[in-house]
């Protein structure tokens, strides 16, 4: 098994260093050092300091030659600034999504409505699903109250902790 992390490690390393050969000025600056990549195990976060250069970092198609293929519905997009921007990156053909960490919409003008109106949107897709338990004439009333708490209010309250109040 270790050995196995370790060769993937190397694999990893080999397709960065190809795929950052030819754009070596694309970075951000970090407290005065130059970054273009996070790494944590076998996952990779570019960074860059446009939309321009990010869509060049993502158009890179080194990681095809090792038989890599990034994934559409796992790779997402944020961007971290001052002003508000709408980051559009594309993958192939499709859009890529916003980030979203531990179920939370990250917001870079640090607003939770983006969160706010995912949860919304979650809990009623729940409320829909949940519309033949509704109308059960066979099932109680306090089941259907436990349901409704269990499900739907812990879809729509989740991570509401950290929600700025307005």
């Amino acid at each position: 098994m270790y050995t196995v992390t370790i060769a993937v490690q190397h694999l990893l390393e080999a397709v960065m260093a190809l795929a950052l050969e030819n754009n070596e000025e694309i970075d951000v600056n970090v407290s005065g050092i130059n970054i273009s990549n996070f790494r944590f195990a076998d996952d990779i976060c570019l960074a860059a300091g446009s939309n321009k250069d990010l869509q060049q970092l993502v158009d890179h198609t080194t990681s095809n030659r090792f038989g890599l293929k990034v994934s559409n519905t796992k790779t997402e997009v944020q961007y971290i600034g001052r002003e508000k921007q709408h980051t559009k990156i594309m993958l192939g053909s499709s859009e890529l999504t916003q980030f979203v960490y531990l179920g939370g919409v990250i917001s870079e003008d640090t607003s939770c409505d983006e969160d706010v109106t995912r949860r919304i949107g979650l809990a009623a897709g729940t409320v829909r699903n949940l519309h033949n338990i509704r109308k059960a004439n066979d099932i109680s009333k306090s089941t259907k109250v436990l349901l409704y708490q269990t499900l739907v209010r812990a879809i729509i309250l989740y991570n509401s902790e950290t929600w700025t109040l307005k």
